[in-house]
């Protein structure tokens, strides 16, 4: 459970959590709202270009620090999504999750402290 614990330790608890791929045990382990509306983030839900404009911009308007991902978030059916955590948020390390290794993206030009696991990013 060291992402879930990583993000409750590391995120306010008016902060959402995202982790893209299906890895929906890790935002609610860390007792934090999710972002963009969903628990999981799968693939093939992200097909329907009005479905990716709504996510998009719950996480513009959304307090979201911490992004997750799997090697999910390369796959095609993300490519809008991907583009935005790309465009908006710095791949900072890795943490484990039950199911292996997730990136760790933290949002351009937020302040953090660097005292998380490993060294990674705190916000809260």
């Amino acid at each position: 459970m060291q992402a879930s614990d990583y993000l409750y330790r590391c995120t306010k608890r008016t902060d959402r959590v995202i982790a893209f791929g299906y890895y929906a045990d890790v935002p609610v382990f860390s007792e934090r709202l999710f972002a963009g509306g969903r628990a999981s983030f799968v693939a093939a839900y992200y097909l329907d270009p009005s479905y990716t404009r709504e996510i998009i911009a719950r996480l513009q308007s959304q307090s979201v620090p911490i992004v997750l991902a799997g090697p999910d978030l390369d796959h095609e059916g993300y490519r809008p999504v991907a583009d935005y955590v790309h465009g908006h948020y710095d791949h900072v390390g890795e943490v484990m999750s039950s199911q292996g290794p997730l990136r760790v993206w933290t949002r351009r030009g937020s302040s953090a402290t660097t005292s998380g696991q490993n060294g990674l990013p705190c916000f809260g």
